[in-house]
């Protein structure tokens, strides 16, 4: 069976730290000598350093995730035509499709993390639905990334917040095993990369519809920049928080299940109400 991502990396870290291990042993003769000593075999030395070297590895990815959550989206209210690299063109198409489906537009916006311009994105809404529309193109930050990717293609992500703090999403992009990784009860979200804007709102609608009758919420009808802008900000935070509190080991056997048999959805504390 395939390797995923996680398991190579507690796998190559561990085994690094036996090869460690080994290396101190042949080098500094004393340990054989106290092991010697005390009864206890050199060899269980390995494993030992396999573990502490691991630990400490993945710690520093698990840190790594976080400090680039923790990077702050920052969301300018600018002409996103103004942005080298995106596809003005699709954008301004999706746009007229949004509004010929009911939707109003309420700002176009750059989006910036850690200073750099990283993307840009048109927001509507639709009143009288209780749903904030977000038509994006994020752009690669890194060198690596390849522009055929999922998350660097035009998007689209449709959110409605409930009254009882629950934010119900539905999205274009592929699902991802970062996202899964980082889901969170409150937050629910189906992926249909196959569907086109006019279906992907019927879908959503019909999603906020199941959660209003199992939950017994309404959409919280605040539609503005700086509500949307708020919205996605505290998320932010949550999920810093919240991956913060977990163990690495338990964040990478996310990604293992995830790659293993990958879910297009998450339902969090209405998992069991919204699949009967």
């Amino acid at each position: 069976m395939k390797r995923s991502w996680a398991t190579r990396h507690a796998v190559y870290s561990f085994l690094g730290g036996i090869v460690l291990g080994g290396l101190i042993i042949w080098i500094v003769p004393q340990i054989r000598v106290v092991c010697t000593a005390c009864h206890f075999s050199s060899i269980f030395v390995l494993p030992i350093t396999g573990i502490i070297v691991s630990t400490f590895y993945l710690s520093a990815v698990k840190n790594s995730i976080i400090r680039k959550i923790g990077d702050l989206v920052a969301m300018e209210k600018a002409d996103f035509s103004m942005v080298q690299g995106i596809n003005v063109s699709k954008m301004e198409d999706l746009g007229a499709r949004a509004r010929a489906i009911g939707f109003e537009k309420v700002e176009d916006f750059i989006i910036r993390k850690s200073g750099i311009p990283g993307g840009a994105a048109s927001l509507f809404v639709d009143k009288g639905r209780g749903i904030f529309l977000e038509i994006h193109q994020i752009l690669p930050i890194q060198p690596m990334q390849s522009a055929n990717s999922d998350q660097l293609k035009v998007g689209m992500n449709l959110m409605t917040m409930m009254s009882d703090g629950m934010k119900v999403s539905s999205t274009s992009h592929q699902p991802n095993a970062m996202t899964y990784m980082m889901r969170m009860p409150s937050i629910i979200y189906e992926c249909h990369p196959d569907l086109g804007l006019e279906s992907l709102t019927g879908s959503h609608v019909r999603f906020v519809g199941r959660v209003e009758a199992v939950a017994k919420t309404k959409p919280k009808m605040e539609f503005t920049f700086d509500a949307y802008r708020n919205i996605i900000i505290t998320g932010q935070n949550e999920k810093k928080i919240y991956l913060d509190g977990r163990w690495i080991v338990m964040l990478l056997l996310d990604i293992d299940l995830f790659e293993g048999n990958p879910k297009s959805w998450w339902y969090g504390k209405l998992s069991k109400q919204l699949q009967e």
